[in-house]
């Protein structure tokens, strides 16, 4: 029987990375686009341990990032493992991109896995995960990892979790080595995920979460203190990360438009978008209001295959998911909007953290369909909702449905450069000089089907592209103001750049 289990989870996860690799495999052509990767990599180069220990005790980015303060190590570190292997080759940078999402692919079917009781229920959590149109935001774009690092970290830290009661997947708990063992690997997960994004400061307290949930306990009280015990080193290995963070950025740092209170309130007033974006990444219907009505119906249709379960008591059968999963999955997405909400910024690939959690939902709701456990009405309801969002992702994935979006703006970032190398050669210090052409990037309109976010080069990155490439020339970087162009500055090129015409990123960047 255990053989049986190991191939079929064999052959499980080898068509999920076979289906990813397909539908990502056109990023290995790409070029190093998204406004924050050149800044990146110029910030993270490392020739000496002492350098690798600065990556600790810097600000993400090394300051360059215009709009905001942020502590995110674990990213720049990669960044540096990156230049070191690759110097600034593209194809370095994506294949560990795509690596990542690999690698974030088997520790979502792993979690599903533990969590979900049927054989094909977790192949379809992952499939809906590998697959969901949001990772077309992310994954072709190298700054855009840290999205991917913080959540498959996260996810790590769950699917380690020693949890007892759960059905014939638990962790054996009364062997005091494997239970502190677990401990210190999940502390060491949280603390990676909570230095890869800011936002994964929501990996401890959704840690804390699953196991006071997810364990049967006879009271609050009890599940609370057996979450403390459990918790004790992610807890300890925390603070010290905190203390960290606070002591780098002297402060909280964030973007200048985040609070803390009235924020987290806005964050889940954010979450018909963010469901539109899980449930509805890509129109149907081609209105956004008529498309974000369809998305309100499938998500009601999920809610009332789920919420029933409750009513199922662990006595019937323990390892069947019911409500205190369902809870849990729920409680994950809310922190996730709170603390969107404080970051007080929001933009389209910030919704790709959020696919774990909607990924088992969705399995957890098919595993009721199948298994019949709601009258037969709701029973119909659910097996719609599911197999439309199921075929929905799948349409829409890149396995199926072109999107050229990425590979225009890359060629346009290389003309750009190629123009800009030209323009700089040519230029005196002290001068102003004009390029024309800068690829800001483009965003489809939700009314069609395409990639919102599909951001390329700005000022700032190319500065830092030329600190990377003309290493002794001094360059500055400014898009053209209508007033004119910018006054010469002595010892410096300064570069006035006209983008390409982009009516949906232009007022984005001029804000």
């Amino acid at each position: 029987m255990k053989l049986l289990h190991v191939s079929r989870d064999a052959l499980a996860l080898g068509l999920a990375l076979g289906a990813a690799l397909l539908a990502y495999r056109f990023v290995l052509d790409l070029g190093l686009m998204g406004w924050d990767t050149y800044p990146l990599i110029a910030a993270s180069q490392v020739d000496s341990a002492g350098d690798w220990f600065g990556l600790l005790t810097e600000e993400f980015m090394g300051g360059r990032y215009p709009d905001g303060s942020f502590y995110r190590p674990v990213t720049s570190s990669s960044f540096a493992l990156d230049h070191r292997l690759w110097q600034l080759d593209p194809v370095g940078y994506l294949t560990t991109n795509l690596l990542i999402l690999l690698a974030e692919i088997v520790v979502v079917y792993l979690l599903a896995r533990r969590w979900l009781t049927t054989g094909w229920a977790p192949l379809l959590a992952v499939l809906i995960f590998a697959l969901h149109p949001l990772q077309l935001e992310t994954v072709p774009v190298p700054a855009r990892r840290a999205d991917m690092l913080f959540t498959g970290f996260l996810v790590a830290a769950l699917a380690l979790l020693p949890l007892a009661g759960r059905g014939p997947r638990a962790h054996p708990t009364s062997a005091k080595r494997a239970n502190w063992g677990n401990q210190l690997a999940v502390a060491v997960l949280v603390v990676l995920s909570s230095a890869s994004k800011d936002t994964g400061v929501i990996a401890l307290p959704v840690v804390f979460v699953a196991t006071a949930l997810l364990v049967d306990a006879p009271d609050l009280g009890s599940r609370i203190a057996l979450a403390l015990r459990r918790c004790a080193l992610p807890i300890a290995g925390y603070a010290v990360y905190l203390a960290c963070r606070t002591w780098v950025l002297q402060g909280l740092g964030g973007h200048p438009g985040s609070s803390l209170f009235g924020g987290a309130l806005m964050g889940l007033f954010r979450a018909p978008d963010f469901g539109r974006m899980l449930l509805f990444p890509q129109p149907w219907l081609g209105t956004p209001i008529l498309d974000l009505g369809l998305a309100a119906l499938l998500a009601a249709g999920l809610v009332a295959t789920l919420i029933p379960v409750g009513n199922q008591t662990s006595t019937e059968d323990p390892g069947f998911p019911g409500r205190s999963l369902s809870m849990f999955l729920g409680l994950w997405i809310t922190a996730l909007l709170v603390m969107h909400g404080i970051a007080g910024e929001r933009a389209s690939w910030y919704a790709v953290p959020f696919l774990p959690a909607y990924a088992l939902l969705v399995a957890q709701a098919a595993e009721i369909v199948v298994a019949r456990r709601l009258p037969v009405a709701a029973t119909v309801v659910g097996g719609i909702t599911v197999v439309a969002l199921t075929t929905s992702h799948l349409l829409f994935s890149s396995l199926v449905h072109d999107y050229p979006t990425w590979r225009q703006i890359s060629r346009e970032q290389s003309e750009f450069l190629d123009s800009l190398d030209a323009a700089i050669a040519s230029a005196e210090t002290g001068t102003t000089i004009r390029v024309e052409g800068l690829p800001l990037g483009l965003g489809t309109p939700l009314e069609r089907v395409g990639i919102r976010s599909a951001l390329c080069m700005s000022d700032y990155s190319v500065e830092s592209w030329a600190e990377l490439m003309l290493p002794n020339r001094s360059v500055r970087a400014r898009l053209l103001a209508p007033s004119g162009p910018t006054p010469p500055t002595p010892g410096v090129i300064q570069v006035d750049l006209v983008p390409l015409p982009s009516p949906v990123l232009q007022p984005l960047r001029d804000s």
